[in-house]
């Protein structure tokens, strides 16, 4: 059995169809991320959604501007040192912890048992 050598057509049709596969990745990595959607979402449009559904409170967060701020520290027991070897977890480490908990929403004079 003998090959014969390609046409010069034939190359080109085998690299086009090589070349296809990248380029189908590509479009398939932008549709994804969103870059071929006229409708995008951006940042402007996620505040102008906030304030719409929760309000425009001036001098609160557009979202979970109901909330508890608190600081403190956490003591490591030594109980985690055997998961991690992390030297937050070592036995009396302690970690200054600053957290926030927050209700959902943009309205800061909601009930705490409303849901949004």
């Amino acid at each position: 059995m003998t090959n014969s050598p390609l046409s010069t057509g034939q190359k080109i049709a085998r690299l086009a169809l090589v070349g296809m596969v990248p380029l189908a990745l590509i479009i398939v990595f932008l549709w994804a991320g969103g870059w071929l959607a006229p409708q995008r979402l951006s940042a402007d449009k996620l505040v102008t959604a906030l304030q719409q559904s929760g309000g425009e409170h001036p001098g609160y967060r557009r979202n979970h501007a109901k909330g508890v701020c608190f600081i403190g520290e956490f003591r490591a027991t030594g109980n985690a040192s055997a998961f991690s070897r992390a030297p937050l977890f070592a036995q009396g480490a302690t970690t200054p912890v600053t957290g926030r908990f927050a209700i959902a929403g943009g309205n800061p004079g909601a009930p705490d048992y409303a849901v949004p």
